[in-house]
């Protein structure tokens, strides 16, 4: 992934290895360079593992810190381990202006034993990637797309988190979750500024929700409700609590 950022002729990465460990990055996309595609190589089935130290906790609260563009994954398994003691929020993919992101025949793991705030996609307003001062020019606004296809979804963590109220889609076609957590959550909105709306589509998805499919929070500086939309097709869901 390194490589690919100062490669700028590279559109696809294909991953000769079964096993290995990597540390959280942060990867720009920008759209000009089309899709980025992460794939097995042939007769290899790549599981990347993610290992976060304690003693970085406080700046490595995203594994993969995306910025813009489009970024696809065949073929390939992550599994996040965090250690006791984890930082109030976590996600296995923070999405700044990200157009679209999609898995094909992946799985994606994330143990959390603390059971400390998480999520597998964090949906993140402008404002986010500005205050870490990371962004030098303006973001144009988009609605990030998260795509997945015959994909294995498990762990201690909601599927997606979206802040500021952030819209966003979700498309699932054929696959299994189990979470302790709820399918998606979102913060409400400061006003009614946002013309989109969050869109769901699910089918034939199994999902092990124990906090259920949808979770709102509205608080005193985003007191609107945003609009969700959600559709499913020859779906089963089971909800422990």
């Amino acid at each position: 992934f390194r490589r690919w950022a100062e490669s700028p002729g590279i559109n696809t990465i294909e991953l000769h290895f079964d096993t290995c460990e990597e540390s959280p990055l942060a990867l720009e996309l920008p759209s000009k360079r089309g899709e980025l595609t992460v794939k097995a190589a042939a007769g290899y089935t790549p599981l990347i593992v993610f290992r976060p130290a304690a003693s970085l906790l406080d700046s490595h609260r995203e594994i993969f810190n995306l910025k813009g563009g489009r970024i696809a994954f065949e073929g390939v398994h992550l599994a996040v381990v965090l250690p006791y003691g984890s930082p109030e929020t976590w996600s296995l993919f923070a999405l700044h202006q990200v157009s679209d992101v999609r898995f094909t025949r992946c799985t994606l793991t994330l143990r959390n034993p603390d059971r400390a705030p998480a999520a597998f996609f964090a949906v993140q307003g402008a404002s986010s990637w500005d205050a870490a001062g990371r962004d030098e020019e303006p973001m144009v606004a988009s609605t990030p797309k998260i795509s997945l296809d015959a994909s294995v979804v498990r762990g201690q963590a909601s599927l997606v988190r979206a802040t500021e109220g952030v819209p966003f889609r979700l498309e699932w076609q054929q696959g299994f979750l189990a979470t302790s957590e709820c399918l998606a959550e979102a913060e409400g909105l400061a006003d009614f500024t946002l013309s989109d709306v969050i869109r769901i589509s699910l089918a034939h998805v199994t999902a092990a929700v124990d906090q259920g499919l949808f979770r709102l929070r509205i608080h005193p500086t985003a007191p609107v409700l945003p609009e969700v939309a959600i559709r499913c097709e020859n779906c089963v869901f089971v909800q422990s609590r």
